[in-house]
């Protein structure tokens, strides 16, 4: 599956506080999680972050400067 795009997570419930209204909620959650953990891969984030920084680059009006005594952040090969 290729998820990468724009993701708009909603819900029609309405605030509530009572107790089914929690449960329901904790439910939604756990769903929302287990759904994310099996079928969302960090190629799919990788993408939706590219394209959301492609669109919100070509929003900007001044043009950024890299500063050169600045250093990049590279990840670990056991953080991957």
């Amino acid at each position: 599956m290729d998820f990468c795009g724009v993701w708009v997570y909603q819900t029609g419930f309405q605030p509530c506080f009572n107790m089914y209204g929690s449960m329901l909620v904790i439910v939604c959650a756990d769903r929302g999680r287990q759904f994310i953990w099996d079928h969302v891969r960090m190629e799919d984030v990788s993408c939706y972050w590219r394209k959301l920084l492609v669109r919100y680059a070509a929003l900007l009006r001044w043009k950024p400067v890299r500063v050169k005594a600045y250093q990049q952040i590279k990840p670990r090969h056991d953080e991957l």
